[in-house]
């Protein structure tokens, strides 16, 4: 960064930068519907959202996809029981009229004190090299559950 604007947390973790834009909350959503054990969701907003799981701290839950359009997203989450998830976007608009707000250097919205921000406060690795970007003592996992459908083909032919 040449010029521009940066905050550094207390443990030296950067908190805002003018360089890249936070991601803003936007609501929490319950489930629409369950079969099996996916849980389904709509989401009406127009942008691309970012999907938090609150599983608990003895829940299991992966994000399997999110598909749609801008304005009614479907999001479905492999989950062992009805979680409500956490929205997310990245933030946006014309800043408030009070607070702090840094711009990136196309004089887009980087940061802006009077929204809600995600802040990531703990980075831990969870099975084999997924890392997740939860904060202490919080409920929600960040990260895909992967496949569901077997990686495993087979081909026979007689001869």
């Amino acid at each position: 960064m040449s010029y521009g604007a940066y905050f550094i947390a207390d443990d030296g973790s950067l908190l805002v930068s003018s360089d890249q834009p936070c991601y803003e909350y936007i609501a929490d959503y319950s489930v629409a519907s369950r079969s099996g054990n996916v849980n389904t969701y709509n989401v009406t907003m127009t942008e691309y959202p970012l999907v938090l799981i609150n599983a608990g701290e003895t829940g299991k839950a992966g994000l399997l996809a999110i598909e749609g359009n801008p304005g009614a997203w479907v999001i479905s989450v492999l989950a062992d029981g009805s979680y409500s998830i956490s929205v997310f976007k990245v933030v946006g608009g014309a800043p408030s009229n009070y607070g702090i707000a840094t711009f990136a250097a196309d004089g887009s919205l980087c940061f802006d004190s009077s929204k809600k921000i995600l802040n990531s406060k703990a980075v831990t690795t969870i099975g084999s090299g997924i890392t997740s970007s939860t904060p202490i003592g919080s409920n929600m996992v960040a990260y895909t559950s992967g496949q569901v459908q077997a990686n495993k083909t087979e081909s026979r032919e007689w001869v």
